[in-house]
């Protein structure tokens, strides 16, 4: 067997990796990582949001397969006790397993650490779904005694927000990547025989808060820590339409920076791993749950999964230690847990719905379903349609002549719409029945 560790960053956009071509140098240490692997360029999530695509990067399934929700948070999906969990077949197999993050999508509440051995977030007991680090971080602007006192004057309350955002950045309410690496580093260390250790990043999600010098020395921006509040408010309020065209830049400079910060701190930890030869003989696998919106479409961030555009769909996938190489052809997370059980020597548990990872994807799906509201999309390496199943709305796009996505083709294509329609249609039912399936094995076992 081999060990396996899993590097998962929340919100990273396969564009803006420097290896794929973007403006800046954000990313020199993965591109490193890509060079000394194999490079994925058309990796896609299958899903716009954490909670939908990490039941298909931890899972092994497709979001619509899952089947289980959160009762106190009804918008977020839990990993359903039916469904595969990647860290339990490689803990059963013999791979002692570490998790750390500090997402409370992907808390204890929310079903992913079933199967790890040592398993770290830092969400309390009872405490579930994604309003709660926000909830936590407002509470924590002020005690809550002025709190109380000034918000018997909400005006009053306003001002003295605003005026402290003036002088302070904002706080984040994740942990940091190097806490992480500390943690993630001892169990390394102190593991007897092969590993699987994942950890996930939640340093790029906004708010973006890099700090002023950072920012000017990186990109050569000047913006004060009152604008960087703004913008970060902008997006926490899902407010795109009070950002102008002429903030989109400083925004993407913020998330640039950020990012930059991250590869460096993920470098460190991987030549100090590398250097003790903790991981002579692993795979190293780097990738994303999602990416973030910057106004292609009208939106910023990622806080609701209508979307299912590329700018949140497309990934980042490197695959250190299985290989060398760029591959153009498609690839899916859903992928991602057989492949790492067959790195790891583990076969793969039958109700997982990808497949290892050697051999290009014909086609992606992506899929979520909230608010009552269910939506997929499939994507080609020229084509991608979007089906709104329950308002039965199509959108359909020529991605060799449109890489954008801006101009739709299904008012004039119907034979393409009903074509993909049907695709999609298949797809759906498979997902279904799927489910069924999995809860009648738990069953029978």
């Amino acid at each position: 067997m081999r060990s396996v560790l899993l590097l998962t960053v929340d919100s990273l956009r396969a564009d803006h990796l420097s290896v794929h071509g973007h403006e800046r140098e954000t990313t020199p240490r993965i591109d490193e990582l890509a060079r000394e692997g194999i490079d994925h360029r058309r990796a896609f999530s299958q899903g716009t949001t954490t909670s939908m695509s990490f039941l298909s990067l931890l899972g092994g399934i497709y979001p619509l397969a899952n089947g289980a929700w959160m009762d106190s948070e009804p918008r977020y999906p839990r990993l359903s006790p039916t469904a595969p969990a990647l860290a339990e077949v490689l803990s059963e197999s013999g791979l002692v397993t570490g998790a750390w993050h500090s997402n409370p999508l992907l808390s204890r509440f929310h079903g992913y650490s079933r199967g790890f051995t040592e398993f770290h977030d830092p969400i309390p007991e009872g405490a579930a779904g994604g309003g709660y680090v926000y909830r936590r971080w407002h509470r924590r602007r002020f005690r809550k005694a002025i709190v109380a006192r000034l918000k018997r004057s909400p005006r009053l309350y306003g001002a003295m927000l605003r005026a402290k955002e003036r002088i302070f950045l904002m706080e984040r309410p994740f942990e940091p990547a190097s806490a992480l690496h500390q943690r993630a580093a001892r169990f390394i260390g102190e593991a007897d025989g092969p590993f699987f250790a994942w950890i996930h990043y939640m340093d790029l999600h906004y708010p973006y808060l890099p700090g002023p010098s950072r920012v000017r020395e990186f990109t050569g921006l000047r913006i004060s820590k009152h604008e960087m509040n703004g913008l970060n408010r902008t997006i926490i309020d899902h407010r795109p339409s009070s950002l102008p065209a002429s903030k989109v830049g400083p925004m993407m400079a913020l998330y640039d920076t950020q990012l930059n910060v991250l590869d460096a701190e993920i470098g460190r930890f991987l030549d100090a791993l590398d250097g003790s030869g903790h991981l002579d003989g692993a795979v190293v696998v780097l990738t994303a749950d999602h990416g973030d919106q910057f106004m292609e479409h009208g939106h910023v961030g990622h806080w609701n999964n209508v979307w299912y555009y590329d700018e949140l769909l497309h990934v980042p996938l490197i695959v250190r230690g299985a290989g060398k190489g760029v591959r153009d052809g498609l690839a899916a997370l859903v992928d991602v847990p057989p492949s790492i059980c067959r790195w790891a020597g583990v076969e793969p548990h039958p109700d997982m719905m990808g497949r290892p990872m050697d051999v290009d994807r014909e086609m992606v799906f992506a899929e979520g379903e909230m608010d009552g509201v269910t939506r997929v999309a499939v994507r080609t390496v020229r084509r991608k349609f979007i089906w709104d199943v329950t308002g039965d709305s199509v959108e359909l796009y020529d991605l060799d002549a449109d890489p954008g996505e801006k101009r739709d083709m299904a008012p004039t294509s119907p034979e393409g719409v009903e074509a993909f329609r049907g695709i999609a249609s298949a797809h759906l039912d498979e997902a279904r029945r799927h489910q069924v399936r999995m809860a009648a094995r738990r069953v029978s076992a």
